[in-house]
């Protein structure tokens, strides 16, 4: 279960306890939350808005007077109150640290602010992961997306919806886009099962730099889970010591949640979530030392290309003529400047290295020297917008904490143990990333080179090929652990040891042989043949699978065949 659907839950149960028997009907927000303090004994108090408890905010929830101020900005009982009122009771319910105090703005409780590549980003970092799932238990304790979706299968509009409710209109949209679009939430919890021999292995690794070895079905996240419990409750680390990092949304959402249902003391302290949620939350605390906002916003894209297409006016390029649509080129052009960033060279590098190797061709090399005009012209677009791109997130703060460790020292070293999953898919940028936290600390990676599918998105292969150079310097002659995971837990042999043999041909074999795995279980038969072309080969397993399918009575799903 994610944390988005467990906010669901808990929103569901508060509402019963509110109103008992009404599980299926659609509320006022003021009969619902009226209930609130005669059952929950939480009181609700309307205040001035120069309150000095609301902080500048709209609302606050004051825990340990078990009280919850609105701003009299709103009108008492409105549908932006209820909202606010809601989003507190979020709050107390779902947060594991229980802050003695929870500011809300009614901007992020409508949902959100920012560009929507902060949004992305925002949502898998520790800074709003709370604020989000605040907002979605306030949603669905107003509008269960279950009413809200058998509303709008009856010919009720959001707006219809919100009016006789009582309740934001935001809310009223996205529950019936949520009630609509999505599927029923699970309730059943994540379970950590037990250690294997391999697994303990990797997750007790005593070294300062751990590279653990996993290939598909062999457990990485869990292995990563175990290493966590392993340095909290048997070494006795301070969860806030502990940083988790991963590359992409979906592992890093897996991540989190396994962490909180793992059972562990304090694990909401852990900093757990993506390279680029980490970056953004370091830039915002030191925005002052790079020139930017304190809540400085992120470029997707299309908002680069936008800001190219302003300045092209002023460049004098050569390759790309003005008479072409720039919405034809510049994709391309922003996608190579993108990776010249994720290899950290910067437009001067660039610049230089084009002039000083020219290419033979001179189209080619007229075309590398307006990249570099472009790239000058990019970088510049973003400093006077005051903001940075996706790449800039983990650039900018490796860069500057090599040349300038001093003024970053109070944020960054308190982290004493450094821990990435899905370590095939880091750039080049994240490893000079890591190489700075992990100064005289201790690094933990798992990961498997066979899985990187995502070089084309700028992911370095020589993250993992080159693990144990890239960290020697700082390892300061000590050994470098390697923890392959030996078992498979998803597949069975027969499907095993084929895919591993198709694997002994791979181009890595000579330079990285794969490590052997068993299978933990086992089934059937396996079946091979050979054929003269790749058609012949679809044809004779199709057929193959038909027939098994129908002698045996089957399920489909119990049949698999790579081909090669």
């Amino acid at each position: 279960m994610n944390p988005f659907q467990r906010a669901r839950n808990r929103a569901l149960e508060v509402r019963e306890r509110l109103r008992p028997g009404h599980e299926d009907e659609a509320l006022s927000a003021k009969e619902l939350l009226s209930a609130v303090e005669g059952t929950l004994g939480l009181a609700l108090m309307s205040v001035a808005p120069s309150y000095p408890e609301l902080g500048g905010g709209s609302a606050v929830l004051k825990r340990e007077q078990k009280t919850i101020y609105v701003s009299s900005n709103f009108d008492e009982w409105g549908d932006e109150f209820c909202g606010l009122v809601s989003h507190e009771l979020g709050h107390w319910f779902l947060d594991p640290t229980q802050a003695a105090k929870t500011i809300a703005d009614i901007k992020t409780v409508l949902g959100g602010e920012g560009t929507p590549a902060v949004v992305k980003v925002e949502a898998y970092g520790a800074r709003e992961r709370q604020e989000l799932q605040a907002n979605v238990f306030a949603r669905e304790l107003l509008l269960p997306r279950r009413i809200a979706g058998k509303l709008a299968i009856g010919g009720k509009g959001a707006h219809a919806i919100a009016t006789a409710l009582g309740i934001p209109l935001e809310f009223g949209r996205q529950q019936m886009l949520d009630g609509l679009l999505l599927p029923e939430g699970s309730k059943a919890e994540a379970i950590l099962k037990p250690a294997s021999a391999d697994q303990r292995k990797a997750a007790t690794a005593r070294e300062q730099f751990a590279n653990v070895v996993a290939g598909p079905g062999t457990g990485k996240t869990s292995t990563l889970i175990h290493r966590i419990k392993y340095l909290a409750e048997e070494q006795g680390v301070d969860p806030s010591e502990i940083l988790a990092l991963t590359f992409t949304n979906k592992a890093a959402l897996e991540l989190v949640e396994r962490l909180r249902s793992a059972g562990i003391a304090n694990a909401a302290n852990i900093w757990a979530g993506t390279f680029h949620a980490f970056g953004l939350e370091f830039l915002r605390k030191c925005h002052q030392r790079f020139g930017l906002d304190a809540d400085l916003n992120v470029a997707d894209k299309l908002h680069s290309v936008s800001a190219l297409v302003a300045a092209l006016s002023q460049l004098q390029l050569k390759y790309y003529l003005r008479v072409q649509d720039p919405y034809d080129w510049l994709g391309p052009v922003i996608t190579g400047i993108s990776r010249l960033k994720e290899e950290l060279v910067s437009p001067a590098e660039y610049r230089k290295h084009i002039l000083e190797h020219k290419a033979d061709d001179e189209e080619l090399q007229r075309r590398r020297v307006d990249v570099a005009h472009l790239y000058d012209a990019h970088e510049a677009a973003l400093a006077e917008r005051s903001v940075v791109d996706f790449v800039d997130l983990i650039a900018k703060p490796a860069i500057a904490i090599k040349a300038d460790r001093v003024p970053f020292s109070e944020f960054i070293d308190r982290f004493k143990y450094v821990l990435v999953d899905e370590y095939q898919d880091v750039t080049q940028a994240m490893v000079e990333f890591l190489r700075q936290l992990a100064y005289k600390k201790s690094l933990w990676v798992v990961g498997d080179v066979r899985q990187a599918i995502h070089h084309w998105r700028g992911a370095s292969l020589k993250s993992l090929l080159k693990f144990d150079s890239e960290f020697k310097a700082h390892a300061g002659g000590k050994k470098i652990g390697k923890y392959p995971l030996a078992y498979n837990r998803r597949s069975h042999a027969e499907i095993l040891n084929l895919v591993q043999e198709v694997g002994r041909r791979h181009v890595l074999q000579a330079e990285l042989p794969l490590d052997e795995m068993t299978a933990t279980t086992h089934v059937g038969t396996m079946w091979s043949w050979s054929c003269p072309s790749l058609t012949d080969g679809f044809e004779l397993g199709v057929q193959a699978v038909l027939s098994l399918a129908r002698s045996r009575d089957s399920s489909k799903r119990e049949i698999a065949g790579p081909l090669r």
